[in-house]
């Protein structure tokens, strides 16, 4: 089997660490980007073996054209994942999530990568007009990350196909699961649950 080589952008976020997880179950070699560590979801470092990790700057291109020399995919997922944090600091996000993929596209382009999955949100959506969202639902952020996702898959969309990227965006919802955030919905749903058993 061909083993190949992949790079995972904030590997050390929830969603980042289980990517990580599951491509070293694979035959892939695999490199991480860490961002800052701000969260108790970060607050552990990363434990995948066999796996090379640069801790820095999503926007930081020389750093980024270190981690993804030689390497044949990127999977994207740098950026902070807080809809109310967004609201206290918008240009922070739009940064980041924005501007941070223009850099990755850059350097994958001067580097000639043709593969990448980018990571987005379901809050791109907005408030859905129906219970079935579908992926041609008009897009309409109602926070400042949502805004911010979307100039970053605009930013694919239009960069991608200069540089001849194969660029798969997906837009997950509700995602919980280990190692997630105590601060998320899920977190504090379950922890009421378990409030309530306990009495």
């Amino acid at each position: 089997m061909k083993v190949t080589s992949i790079a995972v952008t904030g590997a050390n976020g929830f969603i980042g660490r289980h990517i990580s997880n599951a491509l070293c179950d694979g035959p892939s070699q695999v490199r991480g980007l860490m961002g800052p560590f701000e969260s108790t979801t970060d607050s552990i470092r990363h434990d995948v073996a066999n796996m090379s990790f640069i801790e820095g700057d999503i926007n930081d291109e020389q750093l980024l054209a270190k981690l993804l020399e030689g390497v044949d995919a990127v999977v994207h997922l740098a950026g902070p994942p807080s809809v109310a944090e967004s609201f206290r600091n918008p240009a922070k996000f739009l940064r980041v999530h924005a501007e941070g993929t223009a850099s990755v596209l850059r350097v994958m382009t001067n580097l000639k990568i043709r593969k990448l999955v980018y990571i987005s949100s379901a809050e791109v959506y907005g408030q859905p007009s129906s219970d079935l969202v579908g992926e041609s639902h008009p897009i309409q952020a109602r926070s400042p990350y949502g805004a911010a996702k979307i100039a970053a898959e605009q930013l694919i969309q239009a960069m991608a196909p200069a540089a001849n990227i194969d660029a798969t965006i997906l837009r997950p919802f509700s995602i919980y699961g280990p190692g997630q955030s105590r601060a998320s919905l899920f977190s504090t749903i379950l922890s009421k649950v378990g409030a309530i058993d306990s009495e």
